[in-house]
């Protein structure tokens, strides 16, 4: 069970990014994508948000999120970073947590459930966001030199989870290289820089991958000892194949144009 707590931690993810949904906002209302039924209530609790939690093919759970973390998870592939991304709107959309559920008539496809959850934050909170983009600092991810070390396999058709913590680190299951630098913009906010892929790899990739916990999460934080282990930089290169390098580039930010609270359930 060594670092299990650790690793836990760091692979909580939502199950959400891997393609961003261009077209959905430009569809009728009658024909956009919406969950069959669907909850948005204040959280009980204000500690630290959970992660989204596995559920049927048919439904999506997320306990515990502000506003501007759910407007991250909904279009966090567009290389905008947690928490310094989504500006504008009243004080509440920082502070207040809601639970979300949703329920939909079909097993939906990763694409459908970004729309569905864009249409919802639309729908129940009349949310207006303006996408900007600007010269600003990002991690780039490209192959090294050493030449890449993950295994290439088929996508396949189920949802499910891309990354998770196990007792042995993190293990990716036919991850696409977009999911992968939002993870790890997940694990280097501190760094406010979003990840950007620069490897021009196309597949999927099976991975398991071990690295002491960045700033924010330590080993004291979860009971373990983690102190032996590489950093993600030089996990990533050892143990990947990949290097994720400072540059400047091009990041997007949300800009919060109108929002009300949320309508009844």
């Amino acid at each position: 069970m060594r670092n299990r707590g650790a690793f836990l931690g760091l692979a909580a993810t939502a199950m959400l990014t891997l393609d961003l949904v261009t077209g959905a906002l430009a569809q009728s209302a009658e024909s956009r994508p919406r969950f069959e039924a669907a909850t948005i209530k204040l959280a009980e609790t204000s500690g630290n948000p959970a992660p989204v939690a596995p559920s049927a093919p048919n439904r999506l759970r997320i306990p515990s999120k502000t506003l501007t973390l759910l407007i991250y998870e909904a279009y966090g592939n567009g290389g905008f970073h947690t928490g310094t991304a989504v500006t504008g709107g009243p004080d509440w959309v920082y502070s207040k947590r809601f639970d979300v559920m949703g329920r939909a008539d079909h097993t939906y496809s990763i694409d459908e459930l970004h729309a569905m959850f864009e249409n919802l934050l639309a729908d129940r909170f009349n949310l207006k966001l303006q996408f900007v983009q600007e010269p600003g600092s990002v991690y780039m991810l490209r192959v090294a030199k050493s030449g890449l070390k993950m295994t290439a396999v088929d996508a396949g058709t189920d949802r499910h989870s891309p990354i998770l913590g196990t007792d042995e680190g993190v293990t990716g299951d036919r991850v696409p290289l977009n999911y992968l630098c939002w993870w790890l913009g997940q694990n280097l906010q501190s760094d406010q820089r979003p990840a950007v892929d620069g490897t021009g790899l196309t597949g999927t990739y099976n991975f398991k991958l071990r690295f002491r916990p960045p700033s924010g999460l330590s080993a004291e934080d979860n009971g373990t000892d983690t102190e032996d282990l590489p950093s993600i930089f030089q996990a990533l290169h050892d143990q990947l194949g990949l290097e994720l390098t400072p540059e400047k580039g091009t990041v997007t930010k949300v800009v919060i144009e109108h929002i009300d609270p949320p309508s009844e359930n």
